[in-house]
Formats: C-alpha cells, sequence, structure tokens
C-alpha cells in the first residue's frame, strides 16, 4: 500500500509536533476508485484503470503559530498499458509563526499542482488518465513580514524568497506545421516592498503613505530575467464619517530580458534531454521589455 504512507506520515508528524494546548484539526484520508473514461462526442479511446490516492485535510492554531496543509497523493494502475501512472501530487501548506507579537512574523508556503506545458496543445483535465501536455509543477515561499508603528506612524514590510521547479516537458504533441516553444525549466524570484504612512487627522488633515517595492524572477531558461521597482505616494482625504477621496501617484520601472539559444548550422535552437533550449551564456543580453513611467 505504497501510496498511503505519504499522508499517514504527515498526519503523524503534525500530530506529534503539535502542542497538547494546540487546536488541530487532522483528517487523513485514502480513496479507491474504478474509472471509466471515454471520448464518446470523437470517438476517442476508452480507458479503465483503478484510481489509488491518499491525502490530508489539516489545521493547527496556537497563540503564536498557524499551520495549514491540504495535500493528495494519487497512483493509478492500468490494465493494457494505455494510462499514465506517474505520481501526481497536488495540494497546498501554509505556516504563518509570530516572532514578536503583534508586529514580526515568519511566512512559508508550498505548492504543487499539474499545468499545462504549451498553449496550443491539448488540454486535458487534471484528473484525464492521459498526460500529453500537462507537467508536475512545485513551487515554494518563505519570508518576513513587519506590522508595527513607531509613535503615530504605521510600518509595514515584507521579503519573499521564492523557488519554482516545472517537471520534464516533453509529454506534448502538437499540430502539424507548429514549432516547439522552450520549456519553463525553473527559477528563482524575490518579492520586497516596505510603506509608512499615517492615518487622516492625526498630525494633517489628510491621511498619508509612502511605499515601494522590489521584484526580480531569475528563470533557469535562456538565463530569463524579470525585474521591477516602483515607489509611490497616497493621500486619503475624509469628507464624511463614511466617505474618503483617495489619490495616488508613483513611478514604476519594468524590464524583461534573456540571452539567445545555442543554435545548429541550419541556425535551429539546440536542446537537451528534457528538450529545452541550451543557453548561450556569451550571448549578449536581449531586451523583451523595457517600460518605466509614472503610476
Amino acid at each position: 500500500m505504497r501510496p498511503i504512507k505519504p499522508a499517514l506520515m504527515i498526519a503523524a508528524a503534525l500530530a506529534a509536533a503539535a502542542p497538547a494546548h494546540a487546536e488541530k484539526h487532522i483528517s487523513p484520508y485514502i480513496e479507491v476508485g474504478q474509472v471509466f473514461e471515454g471520448d464518446l462526442k470523437n470517438g476517442g479511446d476508452v480507458l479503465t484503470y483503478t484510481r489509488v490516492s491518499a491525502g490530508i485535510d489539516a489545521t493547527i492554531r496556537t497563540r503564536r503559530t498557524e499551520v495549514q496543509i491540504n495535500y493528495n497523493y494519487e497512483r493509478r494502475f492500468d490494465y493494457d498499458s494505455d494510462v499514465d501512472v506517474d505520481d501526481i501530487h497536488s495540494g497546498m501548506a501554509r505556516i504563518s509563526h509570530e516572532l514578536v507579537p503583534n508586529a514580526l512574523s515568519l511566512d512559508a508556503g508550498a505548492l504543487a499542482a499539474r499545468s499545462r506545458v504549451d498553449i496550443r496543445g491539448v488540454a486535458p483535465q487534471a484528473n484525464s488518465a492521459r498526460s500529453n501536455n500537462t507537467s508536475q509543477v512545485y513551487s515554494a515561499y518563505a519570508g518576513p513580514t513587519l506590522a508595527t508603528n513607531a509613535g503615530a506612524l504605521d510600518v509595514t514590510g515584507a521579503y519573499r524568497f521564492g523557488y519554482t521547479k516545472v517537471e520534464d516537458s516533453q509529454t506534448i504533441t502538437l499540430p502539424a506545421g507548429q514549432e516547439r516553444l522552450d520549456g519553463y525549466d525553473s527559477a528563482t524570484a524575490h518579492l520586497a516592498t516596505a510603506s509608512i504612512g499615517m492615518a487622516p487627522g492625526v498630525a494633517l488633515p489628510v491621511g498619508w503613505q509612502v511605499s515601494g517595492g522590489w521584484q526580480r524572477e531569475d528563470a533557469s531558461q535562456l538565463d530569463q530575467r524579470f525585474e521591477n521597482k516602483f515607489a509611490r505616494l497616497d493621500l486619503t482625504l475624509p469628507v464624511s464619517p463614511t466617505l474618503a477621496i483617495v489619490g495616488g501617484v508613483g513611478y514604476e520601472d519594468m524590464e524583461v530580458s534573456q540571452r539567445d539559444a545555442v543554435r545548429d548550422t541550419n541556425g535551429n535552437p539546440v536542446v537537451d534531454n528534457d528538450g529545452r533550449f541550451v543557453t548561450d551564456k556569451s550571448s549578449p543580453r536581449q531586451l523583451a521589455y523595457d517600460q518605466d513611467g509614472l503610476i
């Protein structure tokens, strides 16, 4: 019963790690089903297979920590080798822990899902027996969040580091004459935001907030880079107890760039064993998007 182990291990770990006074809701489950799948409209293949899955839905809350996980593992057993039997992981998890009560917290999360590889290919359902044009996607993030006061000033800030990984993207069949596009592999991302402001009527009749942010993603494919920076000022003018006029102005600078792919003697991009373009590290960085101005 190999498929049930991940859920049982997670449930046991959560139960053991949770303090006795914690609010706990932990529900592991097992599902077994016999599936019939057929394309009745277009006369396609008819498939029959056994589906075994295990998962867990859990929430744990303490005075300073909150954990949530919803996870499912699935394995299929076919009878005639026409069904894709890859492991399928789906779900999400998040944790938030207060390092300093009502001021500083540490947040982290993860996601597992199935996604289309190429928008021009077929679009099977996530639970389809065929994995053509689909791939497994994993993503995670972590970082601190600050929300506090300095006298009458409201001060906030946050930083997130993220990582995304997509499994190989060779399971795709395109219409005749369509050239294959490059496939996503992995990327790291950074996001930092900060703001300082004051409510209306404290020192001025209007409330104000100055904020700024920086975002960057570096993808492994073709050394792709996305970078965005912004700063803005927002004002709030109350005109009645239930109505206020809000306005803001700022500046934003956004840039997207990448390098070229290694090419063969015919000028065609060279691909690796996973079907992805090989990056030409010696090629100059090329701008795909460059825009800045008022927001």
